[in-house]
């Protein structure tokens, strides 16, 4: 049986995984400028720098940790 090797692009791919990670990074954006997440989204929306490059930075974040666990065989393990 071959193992499967999850990728972070992997992830990336998933419309799935984009939208929640997208969703969850726009609500701590939002918390750490002192906005709320739909101003938070109107400005990724926009294509405002500083919000579009700290977004990215987190949906990078949750995808690379993502594709660690499951390799690792934790990401669907029972707690």
């Amino acid at each position: 049986m071959t193992k499967t090797t999850y990728t972070a692009e992997a992830f990336m791919s998933s419309p799935a995984f984009l939208k929640i990670a997208i969703e969850d990074a726009v609500k701590v954006v939002a918390k750490t400028n002192g906005q709320t997440e739909s101003l938070t989204m109107e400005a990724l929306s926009l294509g405002v720098p500083n919000v579009v490059e700290a977004v990215c930075k987190l949906v990078n974040a949750a995808a690379e940790h993502c594709a660690k666990e499951a390799n690792a065989g934790m990401l669907w393990a029972e707690k």
